[in-house]
């Protein structure tokens, strides 16, 4: 069981104490420690996580702007998120059976998000005792393209949106998912616009997933990064001259890339 260590600085030391039981509360694996002073609060945020409301930045510094008013098991996803970025391993917040939630997106056609999305899907399927769900979130599913799997008897998307909405909580939902090869399961692609962009709030449909106790992860494919509570990557087309900054904090991988650089890079297939 992987622990998360992070810090807590506030000048209202009450807060302070109260939050980090909030936390400890929800997710006995994080371990916080109040820190008392700047200089050591500095350090904190260079090398480890660090909550605080004093004028310190870094990649590893939530401010109190970003989680004050925030319900505690969102504060807990966004220490997940800034853990991954800083170990590249993903911590399973929250109670043990929770699915986390990993998106990968990109700003422009081409660039090669599904078929990272569906690559990585696998790989966690094969070191996963439950669920991997690949949840496409972009107007059309593509995806069949690059999966061998009869969806003929499933259920459509329309029908689990409509047992999200009316029914509350979990229900059974495998007659909407089926497994390939790999151990990734789907929803069944439909040939027009894809209902999960268009007739329902994607938070609603992740939100309904992650009560899933059978579900280890769940891996969505979007267009412009949407899952907020979620550990975002960004795919980029490195063949494209077109390059963006967002002021989202994730991983960014670089796709058809002939170079190496500070972020991951995926090589040009040169044989497909």
């Amino acid at each position: 069981m992987k622990t998360l260590f992070a810090s807590v600085f506030m000048k209202n030391k009450e807060y302070a104490r109260a939050l980090m039981a909030g936390i400890c509360r929800e997710c006995p694996k994080i371990n916080l420690s109040e820190i008392s002073g700047a200089k050591e609060a500095v350090k904190s945020g260079l090398n480890g996580i660090l909550l605080t409301d004093a004028d310190i930045y870094g990649s590893l510094v939530l401010k109190k702007e970003d989680i004050k008013g925030v319900p505690i098991r969102e504060i807990i996803k966004k220490m997940a998120s800034v853990y991954f970025e800083m170990t590249g391993e993903i911590f399973a917040a929250c109670e043990e059976g929770t699915p986390a939630l990993l998106e990968f997106y990109s700003h422009f056609g081409g660039s090669g998000v599904t078929s990272i999305a569906i690559a990585a899907a696998r790989v966690l399927a094969a070191s996963s005792e439950n669920k991997v769900i690949y949840l496409n979130l972009r107007r059309y599913d593509d995806y069949e393209l690059y999966i061998d799997v009869d969806f003929s008897q499933l259920s459509s998307k329309r029908k689990f949106i409509y047992k999200i909405k009316k029914i509350p909580g979990i229900f059974p939902i495998d007659e909407f998912i089926k497994e390939d090869k790999w151990g990734v399961w789907y929803f069944r692609p439909q040939s027009g616009r894809n209902s999960f962009e268009y007739e329902c709030d994607n938070g609603i449909i992740i939100n309904r997933l992650l009560e899933y106790k059978d579900i280890s992860y769940i891996v969505a494919d979007s267009y412009g990064g949407c899952c907020d509570s979620g550990i975002q990557i960004e795919v980029i087309n490195s063949r494209d001259a077109r390059k963006i900054k967002t002021l989202k904090k994730g991983v960014t991988i670089y796709n058809f890339s002939k170079n190496e650089a500070d972020d991951l890079h995926v090589p040009e297939d040169n044989e497909s």
